[in-house]
């Protein structure tokens, strides 16, 4: 008895059920034993279980699987990019590391220029400030650039001192209040010219501005990381849907047996579904 068009039907869905613990199935007309399906070796789909998901499961290959956003966004938390690199988003993973690359170059040229101009403000105000070669503090140096002499600095204090200690402002009051309120590191100064106060004011400047660059830097590397775990978290989301919309889906094959792919294109046909 010749099966109906149902009937047909109904024995191709019971001969993809067999082989339940594959997940994958392939239906295409190769040349296999007749005893495989109860009928002639050509012409007929033929059941497989797809090489390449077994080769994936044998591996232990994990990259079917889910990825976990907090995985993900720790990841670009120490490294902007690994995250996205985590789930598969190269594109992404390749924008956020550059920055990252990017930024901490910068910041290493501006703090060696800062270091740099810093010592070459320190030299010039030996030479022509007339001050020692030792290590005095940021105020001092603010104070040289602002200030002529020492002198000068030593005027602005105690007319300072003169509204403190008004009435009693007299000259020892005064020398005393000096000596309690100048710059811890105090060391007598005097510029050669106005000149050179100014070129020396400029100098610092440079090297103040190089330190505030590398500031910015890092400020930069921050927010970095701060836009790779915000990003990262659609990334994971738009991965994990092409993953399940991959796990759940059917094509049409066209080509030659896989059993015996030497002997030539036949004519049939391969629907395969992925679970």
């Amino acid at each position: 008895m010749r099966p109906t068009g149902l009937g047909s039907v109904a024995i191709l869905l019971v001969c993809l059920a067999v082989p339940a613990a594959s997940q994958s199935f392939s239906l295409r007309n190769a040349p296999v034993p007749a005893a495989a399906v109860g009928v002639g070796e050509r012409g007929v789909p033929q059941i497989r279980e797809d090489s390449a998901l077994l080769r994936m499961e044998d591996s232990g290959d994990t990259r079917g699987a889910p990825k976990s956003k907090a995985k993900a966004v720790f990841y670009s938390l120490l490294l902007p990019g690994w995250g996205h690199y985590y789930v598969g988003d190269k594109t992404g993973a390749a924008a956020f590391l550059s920055v990252e690359a990017a930024t901490w170059a910068s910041f290493i040229v501006f703090e060696t220029q800062g270091y740099l101009r810093r010592d070459g403000y320190e030299d010039y105000a030996q030479v022509f400030a007339g001050i020692s070669g030792g290590d005095h503090s940021d105020d001092y140096y603010g104070l040289i650039a602002e200030y002529g002499s020492w002198l000068e600095y030593e005027e602005a204090v105690k007319s300072e001192g003169r509204l403190v200690l008004y009435p009693d402002a007299d000259a020892a009051a005064l020398e005393e209040y000096f000596a309690e309120n100048r710059v811890s590191d105090f060391e007598p100064w005097e510029w050669k010219s106005e000149d050179d106060r100014r070129d020396f004011r400029g100098l610092r400047s440079s090297s103040k501005r190089s330190f505030r660059r590398g500031l910015y830097a890092m400020a930069v590397a921050a927010a970095n990381r701060a836009a790779s775990a915000f990003f990262v978290i659609k990334a994971t989301n738009d991965g994990n849907r092409r993953l399940d919309a991959d796990r759940i889906g059917y094509r049409v094959e066209f080509g030659p047996p896989v059993a015996h792919p030497g002997e030539g294109v036949q004519t049939g046909f391969s629907f395969v579904a992925t679970f």
